[in-house]
């Protein structure tokens, strides 16, 4: 049988402990850096906790996933009350990776600022009942399919003939780019990107 690479096969102790590392994230993060995002147009949290963000990313059993969801959600709601007081034109998006969870993320951005990954053509529902937990409040967001991807560059990249062979199967469009260089876009996975609503329940 196939080992999932970001399995959690060593033991991880003192789950109270991991539970509290939750809610140590969210008070840090509790207020967003509103000069930050006068200056570049948006501002960000990803799931800073040890040992799951580390180099070597782990995946964290589901009901944990959950919790780091809620507190997500609820940061939200706190920038969100941060913008509106201050009058500053915002979107919020919530960007759910799977199966590389770790790379989630929140971003509030200028209404003008691009998504940070293709949607994906062939949509699908959102698979509420993998990432929703108690008192979660994931419709209140819009959610639609992107894909995860990475980027390899045939001249900037410097690829061997063999290596070209192997992207040109693997990658799921192929484009050429401004300077003439090609680029093969190579799927890893799906990111659900969810677009507040302009309300909470």
């Amino acid at each position: 049988m196939a080992v999932d690479p970001m399995s959690n096969r060593k033991k991880i102790r003192g789950w109270k402990k991991q539970v509290r590392k939750i809610t140590q994230w969210q008070q840090k993060n509790q207020a967003p850096n509103l000069d930050w995002f006068a200056t570049h147009h948006q501002c960000y949290v990803k799931f800073w906790i040890d040992p799951w963000y580390r180099l070597a990313k782990r995946n964290p059993p589901s009901w944990y996933q959950r919790k780091m969801i809620a507190a997500m959600v609820d940061l939200a709601k706190h920038w969100t009350g941060a913008f509106q007081a201050a009058k500053i034109p915002f979107v919020a998006r919530i960007y759910l990776h799977d199966p590389w969870f770790m790379s989630s993320q929140m971003v509030f951005s200028r209404p003008e600022n691009a998504l940070l990954y293709p949607e994906d053509p062939q949509q699908k529902k959102f698979p509420r009942e993998k990432f929703a937990g108690e008192s979660m409040l994931l419709d209140d967001f819009k959610w639609q399919l992107h894909i995860d991807e990475y980027m390899a560059f045939e001249e900037m990249d410097g690829l061997s003939p063999e290596e070209i062979e192997r992207l040109k199967k693997q990658a799921y469009t192929v484009e050429k780019i401004s300077n003439g260089d090609t680029c093969y876009h190579v799927r890893t996975g799906d990111v659900w990107v969810g677009t507040w609503k302009g309300s909470w329940k």
